[in-house]
């Protein structure tokens, strides 16, 4: 096992071909670093680009990774940013149980998960099935829109559930004599029944927490309308990061955030948890470590193994 290291410097490109197996493991804004916009570290390889890093002067200085290319593969890192950043890992021995830099095995740090996408330990029953959680996520949507329609068409209708019904369900004909006490007793329940679900439908259901395979789970604050957040566009947002004590390590409320979703470009949770909020809607997020910052955290904001909580308002 050998160290390997590199600094990317602003608007550069870096290309390389690995003698060996590499894992990248971390990525960090060195001391001489002075500028607050954001820099974003990029891999292409095989004409694809990803998104690795994401770094911020003041607020996320560094990030852990645990990324592996293949040895004999052609890489080319570049630095979005105006501070250098420094890239760090390590060659990769063939026992090391990885596959691939977005396979369906994240790495460990040593021999524990860890890095931009969380950690995971050993045990099967733990295992993050991502395309699962995806089909839960938009299950969760599909059920709201469909409530909605129907309270929508339940409030139009309502006064002609008033009709009797045969032994099939059927609207039955009613007789003169049936029809003139009902028309002396019922003429106004329609319209009362209207006056009450108004207030009803202004009221915000409670919150209910829906939990996710892999430890991840969200309350609705607020529904929205119109459209969703779907993989692959940008999105924006604002938010307010909390730990479980409630203190605050980071936020974003006068300025919306804007990334891509599903590109890795914010840790796991995130991308798995955003996914599927429509227009408006508030969400509260409850990210376990392992679909966050693991085992090492993100110093000195957020300690090790830490649970993150968001409050997550999606703009568009």
């Amino acid at each position: 096992m050998s160290f390997w290291a590199v600094e990317l410097l602003p608007g550069k490109e870096h290309t390389f071909i690995p003698e060996f197996d590499l894992i990248v493991s971390q990525a960090v804004l060195p001391e001489a670093a002075k500028d607050k916009t954001r820099s974003v570290v990029s891999v292409k390889t095989n004409d694809n680009t990803f998104a690795i890093a994401s770094l911020t002067l003041g607020s996320h200085d560094s990030q852990n990774l645990d990324i592996l290319f293949d040895q004999g593969l052609e890489l080319t890192l570049t630095n979005s940013g105006k501070n250098p950043v420094h890239l760090s890992g390590r060659y990769h021995e063939e026992d090391d149980d990885m596959e691939g830099m977005y396979g369906d095995e994240y790495g460990s740090e040593g021999e524990e998960g860890e890095g931009f996408s969380g950690s995971e330990e050993d045990d099967d029953d733990d295992d993050i099935d991502e395309e699962e959680l995806t089909k839960q996520i938009q299950a969760q949507a599909n059920k709201r829109n469909a409530a909605a329609a129907n309270g929508a068409k339940g409030g139009a209708q309502q006064p002609a559930a008033k009709k009797q019904k045969g032994n099939e369900g059927a609207a039955v004909p009613v007789s003169p004599a049936q029809a003139k006490p009902a028309a002396a007793k019922q003429p106004q329940q329609p319209k009362q029944e209207q006056k009450q679900a108004k207030p009803a439908a202004q009221q915000k259901s409670p919150a209910k927490a829906v939990k996710l395979q892999g430890g991840l789970s969200y309350e609705i604050l607020q529904n929205g309308s119109g459209a969703t957040a779907t993989r692959g566009k940008q999105v924006s947002v604002r938010y307010v990061g909390r730990l479980p004590s409630g203190k605050v390590f980071d936020s974003s409320t006068k300025k919306p955030f804007k990334f891509k979703l599903g590109a890795s470009e914010v840790i796991r949770g995130w991308d798995l948890g955003v996914e599927g909020m429509a227009v408006g809607e508030k969400r509260k997020l409850i990210i376990p470590p392992e679909l966050a910052y693991g085992k090492r955290g993100a110093p000195p904001d957020i300690p090790p193994n830490a649970t993150l909580h968001f409050d997550v308002e999606f703009l568009g």
